[in-house]
């Protein structure tokens, strides 16, 4: 609370800002007072009454710090405590922190030296990236690369360094011609080189090996450092201005690249070819929209051709189906009972066996009905029968007539007289008919 309290009486923020800094500054030190202390454990019989077995298993028990952190902690404060060994951080380190003293603990003393301590964990991870390649060339490798046939007549590393830096970047040529265009002076090209007032620049110069510059303000000389060799240089503002003087001949980036190196400007060959690929993009979408279109259009003309027929369709008279005859079920054909046929019925003996005539039933026999005497059947016709029942009553009134005279009366003859007259109009009816 009484901190606390101290901390509202704070005039300004900018002391504020520097009480805080002190106690992130007292954070970031604690790791060397931990890789002290862990070393103390090591080196002295401190932890005989503790009960452990070493250092390692002591800062593991008690504070969850493993085998690798603990082995961290006592290299960062072998590296770069004062002196070597004791609780306090090497004032030129202040504000670097752990993580970036754990990035810087795989480097040479003259690499570390010329880092700028402004870079970033990043950064400093980059260069290590780049130290790392070089170490993979031999020193045989390098001699037998022979030399760049324009960096071999320059007078100085830092003119080859730049020729070569601008050839790898030339992004950054942009810059460098503005800077030309406006004087060439130390604050715009240190702008153009290292816009946060710090850098590491890096450049690989064929039978030399891979060359660092940095920059650590326009107030500091600059520093040229082998990374193969830990050969370093110092470099003044006024030679680089006269560097960028011989290599930038003029404000057009893309003609000046050409001049120096005889090749297209990477950027505007990327510009080009980035265009190229857009207007190929945009060919290719123009090209789908199109197809996409045309299918559009073929879809719509199927579907109005489909509907058109539909119309006609409807607009028919629909034609009359005969109607369906249905289908009669079909009938199992009926299977004849199985009988049992025994041998008087296989050998019956025979009957004789008579045949019903039909002169046997004469209440069934038609009218003039005369059997010839072949045995054929015939019935004889109406006319046939009128003519013969004339014959007969002919006949009958002729012997009629003589068996009157001499027996019956006149009122009989006169009868059958009648009669007679009757058949004959009936027979006079009949040959009406048929004529």
């Amino acid at each position: 609370m009484e901190e606390l309290r101290e901390l509202g009486k704070l005039a300004s923020y900018e002391d504020y800002k520097k009480a805080f800094d002190a106690e992130v500054g007292r954070i970031e030190t604690g790791f060397v007072r931990i890789g002290y202390m862990l070393r103390v454990a090591v080196d002295t019989a401190i932890l005989k009454e503790s009960g452990y077995a070493n250092m390692e298993e002591f800062a593991w028990a008690e504070y969850r710090i493993d085998k690798s952190q603990a082995s961290r902690f006592v290299n960062i404060n072998k590296r770069f405590s004062e002196g070597g060994y004791s609780d306090r951080l090497q004032d030129r380190f202040e504000g670097y922190g752990v993580a970036k003293l754990g990035e810087l603990l795989t480097l040479s003393d003259a690499v570390i030296e010329a880092i700028p301590p402004e870079l970033s964990r990043t950064e400093i991870q980059e260069i290590k990236k780049e130290i790392k390649e070089e170490q993979r060339i031999t020193d045989l490798e390098v001699m037998m690369e022979g030399h760049n046939e324009a960096q071999e007549i320059m007078t100085s590393n830092l003119d080859r360094f730049m020729h070569q830096y601008i050839h790898d970047n030339p992004e950054e040529l942009a810059e460098l011609c503005a800077a030309m265009q406006s004087g060439c002076g130390a604050d715009r090209i240190m702008d153009a080189l290292a816009p946060a007032g710090a850098a590491a620049k890096m450049a690989r110069i064929q039978g030399i090996g891979k060359l660092m510059l940095s920059i650590k303000g326009k107030d500091h000389p600059l520093e040229l450092l082998n990374v193969r060799t830990g050969d370093k240089e110092s470099c003044t503002w006024e030679a680089m201005q006269n560097t960028i003087r011989g290599l930038v001949l003029c404000t057009d980036p893309e003609e000046c690249y050409r001049e120096l190196y005889g090749e297209p400007y990477p950027p505007a060959e990327a510009e080009r070819e980035a265009e190229r690929r857009r207007a190929e993009v945009e060919a290719r979408k123009a090209e789908e929209e199109r197809k996409a279109q045309e299918e559009r259009k073929r879809v719509q003309a199927e579907q109005r051709a489909k509907r058109e027929r539909e119309k006609q369709q409807a607009e028919k008279p629909k034609e009359q189906e005969p109607p369906h005859e249905p289908k009669k079920p079909e009938v199992a054909p009926v299977q004849p009972k199985a009988q049992v046929v025994t041998e008087e019925a296989e050998n019956p003996e025979p009957e004789s066996v008579h045949q019903m005539q039909i002169e046997e039933y004469p209440e069934a026999l038609p009218e003039g009905y005369v059997k010839c005497h072949d045995g054929t059947e015939v019935v004889e016709n109406l006319a046939e029968l009128t003519w013969k029942h004339i014959r007969q009553l002919a006949e009958e009134l002729r012997t009629g007539t003589e068996r009157a005279l001499s027996e019956i009366a006149a009122q009989d003859i006169i009868d059958m007289y009648k009669d007679a007259q009757t058949i004959l109009g009936e027979l006079e009816k009949l040959m009406g008919e048929e004529s």
